[in-house]
């Protein structure tokens, strides 16, 4: 899960938060989503949280035909995603206030 929301004046981000489930015992926050404060959400500095929310991921084998190493490894992608749409729906809303 990821929540990002935006300066209304320059767009920049004003917070963000990323959270795992479903790839570790229990719900991981991704501490490193805060460095995001005060930057322009690019891949390049997004890619950093992705990596970091990969380290915190253990999935436990629990799920007929995904293994744990896939999920692992698709965590990168997915927190990649999930800031970029959250980045998406930030900016549209801040459009619609206008």
């Amino acid at each position: 899960a990821a929540h990002v929301r935006l300066n209304p004046v320059d767009l920049t981000c004003m917070n963000a938060k990323v959270v795992l489930t479903g790839v570790a015992s229990s719900p991981k926050i991704v501490g490193e989503a805060e460095a995001l404060s005060g930057a322009r959400l690019t891949d390049d500095a997004i890619a950093p949280v992705a990596a970091a929310a990969t380290k915190l991921a253990y999935p436990v084998k629990n799920v007929v035909g995904s293994e744990p190493g896939y999920r692992r490894a698709m965590v990168t992608v997915h927190v990649a995603q999930a800031l970029n749409d959250a980045l998406a729906i930030a900016a549209t809303s801040q459009e619609e206030e206008k």
